[in-house]
C-alpha cells in the first residue's frame, strides 16, 4: 500500500495519517512534512498544526471508532523507539473501555459452565 492512501487530512504544514503498522484499532498520526528530529527545530506554525490535527484526529477516532480515551505521545531517537528517527511524528491511539465486554463474556462462559459469576447480581 502507497503512503499516499493512509492520508486523511492535509494542513499547510502537516497532515494526519493512518499508520501503516498500528498498534491498535485508529492508530493514527500527526506528521510535520519537514523531516525534523527534534521538536526544537520545529516552528510555532508546525507545532500549532500539529496539536490541531491531533484534536481532529481525536474528533475522527471518537465518531469513527467510539473512542472513549486516547494514547497520544511520540518517540524521539532511536534509543526511545522511533521507528523513523529523523522525521519525528505524534502517535494518536484510541482508548476503548472493553471491561464490560470482558465481564458479559466471563459471565457466559461461566453460563456454558454451569457455575455462579459472584461479581454478577444476576446470573
Amino acid at each position: 500500500m502507497h503512503a499516499e492512501h493512509l492520508v486523511i487530512t492535509r494542513a499547510e504544514n502537516a497532515f494526519l495519517m493512518m499508520n501503516r503498522y498500528p498498534y491498535t484499532v485508529g492508530h493514527l498520526m500527526a506528521v510535520p512534512y519537514r523531516k525534523v528530529a527534534e521538536l526544537s527545530a520545529l516552528g510555532e506554525n508546525e507545532v500549532v498544526e500539529l496539536w490541531n490535527l491531533v484534536v481532529h484526529a481525536q474528533a475522527l477516532l471518537r465518531a469513527a471508532v467510539k473512542a472513549q480515551g486516547f494514547n497520544i505521545g511520540l518517540n524521539l531517537g532511536e534509543c526511545a523507539g522511533a521507528g523513523v528517527p529523523d522525521h519525528l511524528h505524534i502517535h494518536i491511539g484510541a482508548a476503548l473501555d472493553r471491561r464490560h465486554e470482558l465481564h458479559a463474556d466471563h459471565r457466559r462462559r461461566a453460563r456454558a459452565l454451569g457455575r455462579f459469576c459472584a461479581p454478577c447480581t444476576t446470573n
